[in-house]
This record gives C-alpha cells, structure tokens and sequence, in this order.
C-alpha cells in the first residue's frame, strides 16, 4: 500500500478578489476531489501586505481587538488589533490603506498615518510588543502622522505645530520628542515589509507607489524633493542613516518611520511570517506543494511568498503556482519542478474576477501532483 501524498497548500491573496484562506480552501477543494487520500495541510501566506496580521492571529489563535481611530480622510472608524501570545499586531492599511478609498478621493500629498498612529497607541498600551505590516498605505508620510499619534511634534521656525503631510514638509524645521521618548522606551516595535525599496531615489517610494496614490506625474518631482528634505531632517534628528536601509520606503515611507521615530526594526514580511507560522517546517513535510497570488510576475521573486517558499525548497519537491495572471516575459524559462497555472489561460477575465474560488477549485482539480 503506497504512502498517502503530503500536499501543503500555502498561497497568497488573489488581491480585491480572494484572501489567502478563500483561496486555501478553494484549492483544497479541487485536490480532495481528485486525491481523497491525501493528507492535506492549509497554510494561509502573506508577505507583511495589508491583511497579514489577520492571517498570523486566526493560525495562532489570537484575540481580535477593535479601538477607535481614524482613517486618511479623518473619518472616524474601528481600528483592529490582533493580540497574539502577548504580541500586538495590525496592519498600517487598516487606517492608512488604499484599496478601500475611491480613485477620485486619492491624494498622496496630503495625507499621513495619523489613524494608524492612533491605533498603534492603544496597542502599545497593553502590548510591549507591536508588529507592524507595512503594505498597501495611501501615504507617503514617512511615518510623521504615526509620530504625531504618539505624541511627536513637527514644528516650523516660530515653534508652532505643522500638520506633518507631504504638502507640509518644507515647513517642519524641527521634531520634537521629549514625550514620546519616555513612554516608549520600553516599547519593541517591528515593520514588517512586502517590499525591500529604498526611501529616496529612483527606485525609492515616490517614484515606485506615489502616482498610484493619487500623485500626478508632475508632481513627483516636488514630492521628491519633499521627501528627500524631511529625510535630511528625521537623520539630523535621530542619527539614523535611513535612506540607506533597505525597506525604508515601504508604505510610503513608514519603514523610516518604524526606524526613526519609533527606533524599531525591519524585517521581511513573508520571511517573518513563515518563521513565524512554522511553514519551513511544513514545507520540508510536504511531498507536493501549491502556492499562488493574483499576479505572477518577476517582481514575485523578490521577496514575495512564493519567492521564499521556492527558496526554501530548493528543487526537491514540485511546486504547483496557481495565478490569476502570469506576466513573466516570454523568453523566461521556470524550473522544472515548477509548474504555473493562470486562471486566465482557462477561464474569461470576468470569471475569473467576479468568481475566483470556483476556478480556483477546478485548476486545483486538474493537477497532476
């Protein structure tokens, strides 16, 4: 009698069309049909995006927490805390993020993460520890709107108070942080980021996530120079080289932040969680293993879940991708033990969008594991 097969299916959100559990259980669906004798193991991924400290708190059990705070129009909203084994968790686009603000209300220049500094106080008051995931803001803040939250001051020349959003940049001559210095002391805050860019330059922040945030293209330049100027200040201030840090610019910039106002760490999102939801070890228990996000592209090799996952495989065990699209260049030649399934090579666009976990499960019905 042959050993059942060992199937780990650990994929990530199909972006505004799944989560990373939809999709889990819509491919578990599809191979228990086909394989009803497999031992099957459900591993629900993120890469430090928006969404990822709701899928670290439902596989460790941890507490839902809701608090008051606001988003990046000052509307006031329930924040979300997850508590996790006396860890705090949330996720900057609770309050800062993108997907849920309309095209035409998007405005970059003039928004800042005050919300989630708001949340990330509450948090702070009954967790010394706060992991905080950094994808999908609407900002391009650095951080500040965070730093006010918490008691940080931006002031201009004549020592009054600035709003710290990017159209005020140039104002703020001095940071202020006698207040928050004491309180969070005692305080270990991590970023987690979904990307490794850096701050400043032509690969950093504005130029990179700025224009789908509302920015015009002939702005950047401004913002640019707005963000290079608050850079030079937040160094002078707290003596960190921030631009020189990998991560530094994700969510607009708050990967700074994290570092200089709240003097944490960085680390990489999916490399964080899958340490910390054990997957290198159901990875290597594993005989077969599906992974998947919405778009497959080159960019999914640097840094993203499926980057990491194939990295920690190495080329021992098949690793099945199911996609919504793939967009790797034509002469890009994948591995052997990799095999990439799109949705869209199979089902309509609109199908695909409008009914994904049904596609889902009937690509997961056709492997061949």
């Amino acid at each position: 009698m042959s050993k059942p097969l060992n199937v780990l299916i650990i994929p990530d959100k199909f972006k505004g069309t799944a989560s990373a559990s939809q999709v889990a259980v819509a491919i578990e669906r599809g191979v228990r049909d086909s394989y009803p004798s497999a031992i099957i193991h459900l591993l629900p991924m993120a890469d430090g995006g928006d969404g990822s400290s709701e899928i670290i708190a439902n596989a460790l059990n941890g507490q839902k927490l809701e608090y008051p705070a606001r988003n990046v129009l000052l509307q006031k909203m329930k924040g979300v805390v997850y508590s996790v084994n006396g860890i705090g968790f949330l996720d900057v686009a609770t309050c800062s993020g993108l997907a849920k603000l309309p095209e035409v209300k998007r405005n970059t220049l003039s928004f800042n993460t005050f919300g989630t500094g708001e949340l990330m106080r509450q948090a702070l008051k009954t967790h010394d520890h706060l992991v905080v995931s950094l994808g999908g803001s609407a900002t391009t803040d650095l951080g500040c709107g965070a730093a006010q939250a918490c008691g940080f001051l931006f002031l201009d020349n004549k020592g009054i108070e600035i709003n710290p959003i990017p159209e005020n940049f140039l104002r703020i001559k001095k940071i202020v942080s006698e207040e928050p210095a004491n309180w969070l002391r005692s305080k270990s805050i991590v970023g987690l980021t979904d990307v490794q860019i850096p701050l400043t330059g032509p690969d950093g922040t504005v130029y990179n996530y700025a224009s789908q945030k509302g920015a015009k293209r002939e702005q950047l330049s401004e913002l640019e120079q707005w963000v290079e100027y608050l850079a030079t200040l937040m160094e002078d201030t707290f003596n960190v080289p921030i631009r020189k840090i990998p991560g530094a610019g994700a969510a607009g910039g708050f990967g700074a932040g994290i570092i200089a106002f709240f003097n944490g760490e960085l680390k990489q999102g999916a490399e964080y969680i899958l340490s910390t939801l054990n997957g290198v070890e159901e990875i290597h228990w594993a005989d077969v293993i599906i992974t998947g996000e919405g778009k497959f592209d080159l960019t999914s090799y640097h840094g993203k879940v499926i980057s990491k996952i194939i990295d920690i495989n190495g080329k021992n065990k098949p690793i099945f991708i199911i996609c919504g699209s793939s967009d790797l260049p034509s002469n890009h030649l994948m591995e052997k033990h990799i095999q990439i399934n799109s949705l869209l090579n199979v089902f309509e666009e609109s199908q695909a969008m409008e009914n994904p976990e049904f596609c889902l499960t009937e690509i997961a019905k056709n492997l061949t594991l």
